[in-house]
């Protein structure tokens, strides 16, 4: 986790060294694929993979199956994003599948960490229904490998298949599954988001399924876009019901932050796929798609991504620092011990996740002009507000 944000932080230096592009709403420019990816493959990949290795045994009752197999997969992970990103910013080329090859290896690695891992777990079902997103990875992954090597019968329907299996597949998907479970577990609640049925984890599955084979064809978009919409506006609401039910009314300061970013995931939702089908079709409105490309990630995704970081983080250093089963001899004086709360800064990191939302509507205000100058802004935010956490995130170590 703490390497995909190193990650996010190349991202917003790359969005900077990329601002006539982005001003221009140049998707294909080099340094623009180098950056995408940065916050893809590097920065969100990586947090992803964390957090799920992280949670699986939390969340579904179960054991990790191999810890020696997860370091193996950050070492493949970590050099094939790091050569994919220095790649894509060199013009890419062929060499790019090499690396993409990599990703795949620790990809496969993770796929059987996580099988291996459920077949342990009490909560099959609800892991099961995680495992989903994953398997949408490895389409995203092989899509990226075919555009590489050039394996593309249709460059512009393997390209939105790419997008659409990656950004609403994997990610979105993978945020509106664990978002009401890991809010359960943070907040306890007496109802279950998803004690009641219709279950929408089934219309989210389908809503990308049906984007992903439809292609240029409208009816399967309508489709598509309607049942995923509709299935994640329902998680919402039912994740809030939870949260409104909550048996202790005080809540810990990162909830908010991580309620909004999980709701702002269905207008940033919107927004790429009106883009999206803009570029499908062949509209003039196409070169929003980057802006909305980039909004989607950086006020939605980093957002959401930064809250769970903010609340997770802090506990788990707590954990190793004042967890009695391991140092039973701290506790005995117990007012020396700190909440979990009071470990993380909330300031700095507040206006670092306020920070990335403002970055992104700079950068639509970038395309939408035609001027690099709120591009350069956006990206001098960015850094800012990444700077701001990472100091927070310090602070937070040596408490």
């Amino acid at each position: 986790m703490l390497t995909g944000w190193g990650f996010f932080g190349a991202a917003w230096i790359l969005l900077g060294m990329s601002s006539e592009a982005l001003a221009a709403g140049n998707r294909f420019s080099p340094l623009m694929l180098a950056a995408v990816h940065l916050l893809t493959v590097g920065f969100a990949l990586h947090v992803i993979q964390g957090a799920i290795l992280l949670m699986t045994p939390i969340l579904f009752q179960g054991a990790l199956f191999h810890v020696g197999l997860a370091r193996l997969e950050l070492g493949f992970s970590l050099f094939g994003a790091a050569g994919l990103v220095f790649q894509f910013a060199h013009a890419g080329g062929r060499s790019v599948a090499c690396f993409g090859a990599l990703l795949a290896l620790a990809y496969a690695i993770l796929l059987l960490n996580l099988v291996r891992s459920i077949r342990t777990a009490r909560r099959k079902r609800d892991a099961l229904y995680t495992l989903w997103p994953v398997l949408w990875l490895g389409v995203t992954l092989i899509d990226g490998l075919r555009l590489a090597w050039g394996i593309v019968p249709n460059e512009k329907a393997l390209f939105a298949h790419h997008l659409t299996a990656g950004l609403l597949g994997t990610m979105t998907a993978l945020i509106g599954l664990l978002s009401p479970r890991l809010l359960s577990v943070f907040v306890s609640s007496r109802s279950s988001p998803f004690a009641r049925k219709p279950r929408p984890e089934p219309w989210l599955f389908a809503g990308v399924l049906a984007l992903v084979i439809g292609g240029d064809r409208p009816a399967p978009f309508v489709v598509g876009s309607v049942l995923f919409l509709t299935a994640y506006g329902l998680i919402a609401f039912r994740a809030l019901q939870a949260l409104r039910n909550r048996r202790r009314r005080e809540l810990d300061w990162p909830i908010p932050w991580i309620v909004a970013g999980f709701l702002l995931g269905l207008p940033a939702t919107a927004g790429w796929l009106a883009a999206d089908w803009a570029v499908r079709s062949g509209t003039k409105e196409a070169p929003l798609f980057l802006a909305a490309l980039l909004f989607h990630l950086m006020a939605f995704v980093a957002t959401t991504i930064a809250a769970y970081l903010a609340r997770i983080l802090p506990f788990l250093r707590w954990s190793v620092r004042y967890d009695p089963a391991v140092r039973p001899e701290i506790w005995k004086t117990p007012d020396q011990v700190p909440k979990p709360r009071q470990m993380m800064p909330a300031r700095p990191a507040m206006f670092g996740m306020a920070a990335f939302p403002a970055a992104a509507g700079l950068f639509a205000l970038s395309v939408l002009t035609g001027q690099a100058f709120w591009a350069e802004m956006g990206a001098g935010i960015g850094v800012l507000g990444w700077s701001a956490y990472t100091a927070a995130l310090a602070l937070m170590e040596r408490r």
